[in-house]
């Protein structure tokens, strides 16, 4: 996982896997531009290595265009499209440079925002995701197949369409044709929405709904990333592992946009109430105006039953008005609540992760800690082997060294848990012979091999214990 650094009040995380396949074909790229900071993702199709660089090429043809392009050009769905036009011709020209990249291509997402607004852009199955109070507030329409057929009506829902066999094949992608059709659209944001840009491999793994919970519904933004990517990787493994490249980049806004969106539905029946409530004001103090004015005849029985029932009738819509106002605060305190609980689930479970994961690493750098000592072990036990034992000093000198080894070997044993195995046993004894302190110019006794001969066996219970770790 990586922080993806900007000027802007934005936070921006982002992840990708190989997942369960030979490499990796998604691309990732992003930066400060002239027109806001860009993010995009890519994922590549073509044989070989030329997915991944049909996927790069995208990315970074998309900044670098922008970059350039944007203190020019201020209409930013505009740039956009010029933008995705001149990534696709990229592919193209490398295509035409080499034929055996014929067929290489890639779906792109990208996400361009300043304080104005989010401009939003995608072609192929990679799909953007606005959240928003934990609900999804925006999503791209996949091109492919099966979504055709969902906007057809031949397959009913989305969830059938994910688990279709034909879910792969795709409907627009750049480098295929001279002439690239991205879906554009400018959005407001408000404080605290999330932003997700993510390859199939991510949203294809599990039910829409489940992919909202964990990215929108996760109150740290690195949980929600972390918690997406293990749970996909986990699942595709589970499952035999031939799962797909997932990449995900997940936003989170810190200020609302300049831009606005049209009134909410709860503004719209706040303002519904006070419009009833003033027209009832309005109407009772005419009433009141009517009865009360000097030198005007009173209004008459049958006029008055009139207004009467017009007054009542406004009456009961405004309680019928709040007592639907109230009904949707209580399922909106309820969805808080669920929406709170999953949260400290969630937490739970990356906490979880996060702690056997560190537990994993620490056993790793234990072992890979035991592993060095034991090979300087053994490395000064080959020049053990070698070392002179002629009487005076070179002997003093080795019968030093033998048993400084020694000691290291009992710690290391120990440390290891190895002590009470036989090779440790027979290395210890061994060391504390006679024989270990000679060499083969001073050491004849009869039936037995040579000092270096014995050190060999040595030597390689040694090793037998180092790859046991």
């Amino acid at each position: 996982m990586k922080q993806l650094n900007t000027s802007l009040p934005v936070t921006v995380y982002a992840d990708s896997r190989q997942g369960g396949r030979r490499e990796n074909q998604d691309s990732c790229a992003w930066g400060d531009t002239p027109a806001g900071f860009l993010v995009t993702v890519c994922d590549g199709m073509g044989g070989g290595p030329s997915g991944k660089e049909a996927s790069s090429l995208a990315t970074h043809g998309l900044l670098n265009y922008i970059i350039e392009h944007g203190e020019e050009e201020k209409d930013r769905c505009k740039l956009m499209r010029a933008a995705i036009e001149s990534a696709n011709q990229r592919i193209l020209d490398a295509v035409e440079e080499d034929s055996s990249k014929k067929g290489m291509g890639t779906t792109l997402t990208a996400l361009l925002i300043n304080a104005d607004s989010a401009v939003v852009a995608h072609v192929g199955d990679s799909r953007v995701y606005q959240f928003r109070h934990g609900c999804k507030h925006f999503r791209t329409f996949d091109h492919s197949l099966v979504f055709a057929k969902v906007r057809e009506g031949e397959i009913r829902s989305e969830e059938e369409a994910r688990t279709h066999p034909d879910s792969n094949i795709i409907l627009r992608a750049l480098g295929i044709s001279s002439t690239v059709k991205p879906d554009i659209v400018e959005l407001a944001y408000e404080k605290g929405d999330r932003f997700m840009l993510c390859t199939d491999g991510i949203w294809g793994m599990f039910p829409e709904k489940k992919i909202i919970a964990m990215a929108a519904r996760t109150s740290v933004l690195t949980g929600a990333v972390e918690s997406l990517v293990v749970q996909v990787d986990e699942e595709g493994f589970a499952n035999g592992g031939g799962h797909d490249n997932l990449t995900l980049a997940l936003l989170e806004t810190k200020t609302n946009s300049k831009k606005k969106e049209k009134m909410s539905t709860r503004q719209q029946i706040v303002f519904y109430i006070l419009a009833a409530v003033c027209a009832v004001s309005v109407l009772l103090n005419i009433i009141l105006l009517v009865r009360n004015r000097p030198g005007r005849n009173e209004v008459g029985p049958t006029q008055m039953d009139s207004l009467v029932y017009v007054v009542s009738g406004l009456k009961e819509e405004l309680q019928e008005t709040q007592t639907r106002l109230k009904k949707t605060e209580e399922n909106h305190a309820q969805f808080v609540d669920e929406v709170k609980k999953a949260e400290g689930n969630q937490g739970k479970i990356s906490a979880k992760v996060n702690q056997e994961q560190s537990n994993i690493n620490q056993e790793k750098a234990e072992r890979e800690s035991l592993k060095a000592e034991m090979q300087g072990i053994i490395s000064r036990t080959e020049k053990l082997k070698t070392m002179s034992a002629k009487p005076g000093l070179d002997a003093a000198n080795k019968e030093k060294e033998v048993a400084a080894v020694r000691a290291d070997f009992e710690a290391f044993a120990k440390k290891a848990r190895k002590a009470d195995s036989i090779d440790a046993k027979n290395i210890l004894s061994w060391l504390k012979d006679d024989i270990a302190k000679q060499d083969d110019v001073n050491y004849t006794h009869k039936g037995k091999a040579s000092t270096a001969g014995q050190y060999n066996s040595i030597i390689a219970a040694m090793k037998r214990i180092l790859n046991s770790i």
